[in-house]
């Protein structure tokens, strides 16, 4: 029982950290796009 709960828990925290990490990824990449399309027009 504690195993598995242990076992839930890490998971959980390693789909926030992957989360967490796209989220980063995709607002740099927005962020990155919006300066390149301002220094283009």
């Amino acid at each position: 029982m504690d195993t598995t709960n242990k076992f839930q828990s890490h998971c959980v925290n390693f789909l926030i950290v992957l989360s967490d990490l796209m989220l980063h990824c995709f607002f740099t990449w927005l962020f990155a796009c919006t300066v390149n399309f301002a220094l283009v027009s």
